[in-house]
Order: C-alpha cells, then structure tokens, then sequence
C-alpha cells in the first residue's frame, strides 16, 4: 500500500475537506468493546475519541513515549477518553484525576481500571470546572485533531498556570503541518514557557509535535530551544 501524502503548506479547498473528513472519522471510529493497547484491556464505547494506530500512526502513543511522569506525581488527564493516559500513569504510581465531559468515558475507564487491578479510579464528569481550586504536578491533554474553535485550547493553556504545581508542566501533542504560529502566540499569552520535546511526520495528519510547557516563574514566557527546557523537579531544584 502507497504511503498517503503529507501536507506541509495550505491546502485547496477541495482536499482540505477531504482531509477533515477523514479525521473526524478516525477519531470517532465504532470499536469493539475490547481492544489490546499499552498493556490493557482497554474498553470504550462507539463514539469515543479511538486511541489504536491509524496507518501505523497513535496521537495517545505519542503523548505517553514523551511523558515521563513519575511515581508519586498528581496527574491530570484532561478529556480522557477511554483513559489510556490515566491508566497508564496509574500502573508507573502517580496520583491521577482523570475528567471528561461524557459518561461513557467515566464508565470505560473504571472498568478498565479495575480489570487491570488498579482499583476505582479517580474519575469525574466535567471539565477543567471539576478540579477547580487544585493543582497537579503533570497536566495531559489531547486535543482533538479538528478544532472547531481555537477557544478550545487558549482555554486549556489560560488554566494551566493555575491548576500547576511549582515544578509542574503541561505535555500535549499537535498536529501542525502549517507551523501553528497562532499555538505559540498562545503558549505564550498564557504565561507559558514551552518546548517541542518530541517530533513525528505521521501519514496525512503531518507533522506531530509533543510540547511540554510550564508556568514562566522564572523567565520570560515564550518558546524554550527543546536542548534548554526543564521541567517537573528539574525546575524545583533549579531554584534552590
């Protein structure tokens, strides 16, 4: 089979439609009740953002070989889904909150969790309104691969400062074939330093990059050369 193309620059009304149309379909894909991945048995529901590659490609494999989140942090996985990050995080030790807007993630992820011995998870139906007033040491997010509106993520990166920890970071993966200049504007407005940890060239989506960002207590917000950036207890002993 012949690899799909890649688009780096704008693309023509017509292909830009097609290619939104494929997304959207990947990302709702029906699934069966079990699937296989990151050493689960990982249930979900039809309807749920589907975690499992896609011409060899996973947003949520992606996030998790760049994460590093460590035994004993308090994690927040945002919009969880079928809660792969959370049980993930979960197995390593650290404390995790996983929220999301709809139900059936609620209910995938806690029999997920308690089929892999994990125990009741920590999971709430809402959103960044359900850990109001708390704060964490690793924030996850995955966006979803069509943006409706950017409002979607200037929200998620406005609350991060707030809901972080000292030495506490953020780690999300975007696809930006076009440089996304308006994300690091935003990185930025938010008070945010961030760094692109890790990079793929994943078929159709594009270029995939992993950031990790964190509050700018100490420095200027804004982008950080991925050789340079520190984050979790680095920056806590940094400062002292």
């Amino acid at each position: 089979m012949s690899r799909p193309p890649t688009y780096r620059g704008a693309l023509p009304g017509p292909l830009a439609a097609v290619r939104r149309r494929t997304l959207l379909a990947w990302q709702t894909r029906p699934a069966p009740a079990t699937v296989q991945m990151g050493g689960f048995d990982l249930l979900f529901e039809a309807g749920l953002p589907d975690p499992r590659p896609v011409l060899g490609f996973s947003m949520a494999a992606f996030l998790l070989d760049g994460l590093a989140v460590r035994a004993g942090e308090r994690l927040l996985d945002l919009a969880t889904g079928a809660g792969l990050t959370a049980l993930w995080a979960g197995r390593i030790g650290a404390e995790v909150v996983a929220v999301d807007r709809g139900e059936a993630a609620a209910r995938c992820l806690r029999r997920s969790s308690l089929i892999a011995g994990l125990g009741e998870p920590d999971v709430r139906i809402g959103g960044l309104d359900a850990v109001a007033g708390e704060q964490f040491d690793v924030i996850t997010w995955l966006p979803p691969l069509v943006l409706e509106e950017r409002s979607v993520v200037t929200n998620v990166l406005n609350a991060a400062p707030s809901l972080l920890r000292r030495g506490g970071r953020l780690v999300l993966p975007f696809a930006d074939r076009d440089g996304v200049p308006w994300l690091h504007d935003a990185f930025a407005a938010a008070g945010l330093r961030f760094s692109a940890v890790r990079y793929a060239d994943a078929p159709v989506l594009g270029p995939v990059r992993l950031y990790r960002a964190w509050p700018a207590r100490h420095g200027p917000p804004g982008e950080v050369a991925a050789g340079d950036a520190l984050s979790g207890t680095a920056w806590v002993l940094k400062d002292r």
